[in-house]
């Protein structure tokens, strides 16, 4: 393997399925950015990367938009958070159709952030509250006719020295990728959607091997972004420069030593 292994698989994945990166501008990304017209009443979890939120929110919302004969009836959102994006795409629906929507996250806050945000916007009565580790909820998962799997997991790669607290909604565990391979890995029903964000430092080689391997993809989209909060902490600089030099990650180091990355959102059919 050389050491451009891990950006030359990223970009024969984008040129198989015809996806171009563009440029995102990640600061100053805020809850109105997401749902303008709640943003008052809105709140954000622990999760500090609002920018991240924002792309999830926004491929949600085109899939759903793109579900012309209303196909979809359930959405679980594993890892959920705030649950700001199923709430932007249940506002933005049609009244009367809503969506039911499963919102799972271990973190005790984020679940009752998640109930105020959706009470605060008339959706509480659409969703169903799970206080419960995402994947010991993914063992236990039956999927029935019309149900989506959605998520943006924890997906950077971290070392034991951090602040465990701080790092506790991105760490994916030392390779980014503890949490999505067992969503990629969970044996679906054929036909099953899987809406999923993940990023360029998750080992890519190994997600895009799972996903050719069980997945056809329907849409991928890409986007170059900075450095953010999490991947910018001073304990990060030197692992992440290790992983790169191990072609287990990718990223660019630009003029001013700007760091980028490659955020990644697909949506995904079970094979």
């Amino acid at each position: 393997m050389t050491k451009e292994s891990a950006k030359q698989a990223l970009y024969d994945f984008f040129k198989a399925n015809h996806c171009q990166p563009v440029v995102f501008k990640n600061d100053r990304v805020t809850i109105r950015d997401i749902i303008p017209a709640h943003a008052n009443k809105l709140q954000s979890s622990r999760f500090i990367a609002l920018d991240d939120t924002l792309l999830y929110a926004n491929l949600l919302a085109n899939f759903v938009k793109q579900d012309t004969d209303n196909r979809i009836r359930k959405l679980i959102d594993l890892g959920a958070g705030s649950s700001l994006p199923t709430i932007k795409i249940n506002l933005e629906l049609d009244k009367p159709r809503k969506l039911r929507v499963v919102c799972v996250d271990s973190d005790k806050d984020a679940i009752e952030t998640s109930y105020k945000n959706t009470k605060a916007c008339d959706l509480s009565s659409h969703c169903e509250f799970v206080h419960n580790d995402m994947l010991l909820y993914l063992k236990g998962l039956t999927i029935r006719e019309g149900d989506v799997v959605v998520s943006n997991p924890p997906y950077l790669p971290v070392h034991d020295n951090v602040d465990k607290n701080l790092f506790a909604p991105v760490n994916g565990g030392k390779n980014g990728t503890a949490c999505i391979v067992p969503v990629l890995t969970q044996s679906f029903p054929k036909g099953t959607r899987l809406v999923l964000r993940w990023c360029s430092l998750s080992n890519p080689k190994k997600i895009i091997k799972l996903i050719n391997e069980n997945y056809k993809v329907l849409h991928l989209e890409a986007f170059i972004e900075g450095f953010g909060f999490y991947t910018s902490q001073g304990c990060m600089k030197d692992y992440l420069k290790g992983l790169l030099d191990d072609a287990m990650v990718y990223y660019s180091v630009e003029g001013n030593n700007q760091r980028k990355l490659i955020s990644i959102g697909c949506v995904l059919e079970k094979s």
